[in-house]
Formats: C-alpha cells, structure tokens, sequence
C-alpha cells in the first residue's frame, strides 16, 4: 500500500506542476529564476516544464493501473531524488537563494529518502 501512496504521490505532483507550467509557465518558473525571454521561451518552458512532467505523471499512472508498482517506485525515485542530489550539490556550489529551492530540495530529499522503503514495502 506504501508503495501505491509513493507512486501516486509523485504522479499528482508531476501533475500538478505540468499543468502549472502549461498555465503560467512565466509566472510559475519566474519563481525559481527562470523567465522566458519571448514567445519561443515560452514555447520551451511548457513543453519540457509542462508536457514533460505531464507525461511522467501519466506514466505514473499508468505504473499503478497495470500493476507495474516497482517501476513506477524506480522512475519516482530516481527522476525525484535525481533532482534533488543536483540540486544540492548546486546549492554547494552556488550557494542556495532565497527562493522556492530550498523547499523543492525538502521534497525532492524526502522522496529520495522514501524510496527504498517504498521499494521495500
């Protein structure tokens, strides 16, 4: 059961942050400084932000209807927690602004973190 809640999670936050970015990709993005400088920015944003995250989260889904549990832990797991290792080695790199990131990097650790117990389980 772990195990379906994880997927489905992920599956809902891919979601939502596609449709966002296919909405506001300027607004939404803006936030994490990334702001398009015309119409083909925008155009880029809401596909690899918006349409690229929506088909993740229909993979997702599609992992929890055909039962295929384990690869859609793996895809979360390593697409999540792949975000979120980059994205701190950049904040020790860089160092971290004050913005939305240090709250991407909470959830994209605490997936990391959960994913070998939702393997587990």
């Amino acid at each position: 059961m772990f195990s379906k809640v994880y997927v489905g999670g992920t599956a809902l936050v891919y979601a939502g942050i596609g449709a966002a970015c296919m909405l506001w990709p300027g607004e939404l993005l803006g936030s994490v400084g990334v702001v398009p400088a015309d119409s083909s920015g925008v155009i880029e944003l809401r596909a690899m932000y918006g349409g690229l995250e929506l088909g993740m989260a229909a993979f997702l889904v599609w992992t929890l209807v055909t039962g295929q549990i384990r690869a859609g832990v793996m895809a979360s797991w390593l697409s999540i927690g792949g975000l979120g290792v980059v994205r701190a080695g950049a904040w020790l790199a860089a160092g971290m602004p004050s913005s939305l990131h240090p709250w991407l990097l909470l959830a994209e650790v605490t997936v990391l973190i959960l994913g070998p117990i939702a393997l587990w389980k």
